[in-house]
């Protein structure tokens, strides 16, 4: 990560160092200490207020980090998603993404694990606003945040304990925002995945 972050830790360890630096200083110079002792405390009392402030920094940069890294899921994880997966062969699905790369690579990624797991995956045709995608089935186009799962109606309860293994893995895999439930108006014959923008917390 390139960019340096200052975080309000760094300035109040800065500022601390500066004002007790200061009432040390002023001490010891009253009670006419060595001046090298002086010395030697001040400089004591910068390096630990640099230390702080490399730390604040380093905290604060370890967070945006977070933030903006890209969401995945690792091999094991997928190979773990595929076995449970498995075990409810059959499942129609349609997919729906956020419009930017980082969630449709996320949509990609899930969906080949759905797909490798048995699931039968069928084009968006909900509303005509969709994602084109060469040698894909359509996808919707979302803009909320996280990862839904929605079941209809007509299958909330031959599917939950799919759609729930899938929620679940998704969260043990690191995905933040995972949502699973049941739409009581939808009574299409389709799982419906929508991969959002990631959660910004």
């Amino acid at each position: 990560m390139n960019l340096h972050v200052v975080s309000p830790w760094s300035i109040v360890g800065l500022v601390c160092a500066g004002l007790i630096t200061y009432i040390v200083a002023v001490y010891l110079h009253e009670r006419d200490a060595s001046r090298w002792k002086a010395r030697a405390i001040v400089i004591a009392l910068g390096f630990a207020g640099a230390v702080a402030s490399f730390i604040g920094s380093y905290s604060a940069s370890s967070k945006l980090d977070h933030l903006t890294a890209p969401r995945t899921i690792d091999d094991a994880s997928r190979a773990s998603l595929v076995s449970e997966l498995a075990k409810y062969p059959g499942v129609v699905f349609d997919v729906s993404s956020a419009n930017d790369p980082e969630s449709i690579e996320l949509l990609n990624v899930i969906e080949s694990v759905l797909v490798t797991a048995g699931w039968k995956e069928q084009g968006f045709s909900a509303n005509p606003i969709i994602l084109q995608r060469p040698g894909q089935p359509n996808a919707g186009i979302i803009a909320s945040s996280g990862v839904e799962i929605d079941l209809p109606v007509t299958h909330r309860y031959d599917w939950a304990s799919a759609a729930t293994t899938l929620g679940k893995g998704l969260t043990q895999a690191g995905l933040q925002g995972v949502a699973v439930h049941y739409d009581p108006g939808d009574r299409g014959q389709a799982l419906h995945l929508r991969v959002g923008y990631k959660p910004q917390r």
